[in-house]
């Protein structure tokens, strides 16, 4: 509940936008033997959502999500007050 309703679409727009860019970074910066890092959110490398979804199928692709167990810790705490 972070954003009105009426901010949702255009934010969602503008999170597709930055995922696809940060997929073209990817790709451009592919190179053979060699090992290329994005460090996103948690949203952004959601393979359903975020920057997997705009690479293509043949392009090897690994997801570290950290911390990877649930520590029960809100990081947004302080941006929620």
């Amino acid at each position: 509940n972070a954003l009105p309703e009426n901010q949702i679409a255009p934010m969602t727009r503008v999170q597709v936008a930055r995922d696809i860019a940060m997929a073209n970074a990817l790709m451009l910066a592919a190179q053979p033997e060699k090992t290329v890092v994005l460090i996103a959110g948690a949203g952004h490398v959601d393979s359903q959502l975020g920057v997997p979804r705009h690479v293509p199928a043949n392009f090897k692709l690994a997801t570290l999500i950290w911390p990877a167990e649930d520590t029960g810790k809100d990081y947004c705490a302080a941006f929620k007050r």
